[in-house]
């Protein structure tokens, strides 16, 4: 579900020679679980979900309820900055990205909502295909 897959198909790693060139080594190759490689050719979903920019919807119907979290430029809590300059010294400078998006981050992806949408349907379908079958 999604939309057509770019068909990068191979992993590489670069290995730093002595003289300070380096080497680039395929170390290895995706494949579809029917054995297809992927490589320049991606994947096509068997259903197309194109991605769309969804429009940020408020929690709560009444305009008065608006906070100032809610409005651009808002000042941030310097404790959380803190934290973060903190995990960026422990890391190397680095950021550390979630693993998984947050609920915020879901609510604005047309492709995971409909993606959900679809698991629950089959959910409910399964459930009626065992108590009428």
């Amino acid at each position: 579900m999604g939309t057509q897959s770019f068909g990068k198909g191979s992993v590489q790693s670069l290995i730093e020679l002595s003289d300070n060139s380096g080497l680039r080594l395929t170390t290895a190759r995706y494949y579809t679980p029917s054995g297809r490689s992927i490589q320049a050719k991606g994947i096509t979903p068997d259903i197309t979900v194109e991605k769309l920019e969804l429009a940020a919807s408020t929690e709560k119907k009444d305009s008065m309820h608006i906070r100032e979290k809610d409005l651009e430029n808002h000042f941030e809590d310097k404790e959380k900055d803190k934290d973060k300059e903190k995990d960026k010294e422990k890391n190397g400078n680095k950021e550390k990205l979630p693993l998984y998006k947050t609920d915020e981050q879901v609510k604005g992806d047309y492709q995971i909502l409909r993606a959900l949408d679809l698991l629950k349907g089959w959910d409910i379908i399964k459930k009626v295909m065992t108590t009428n079958g």
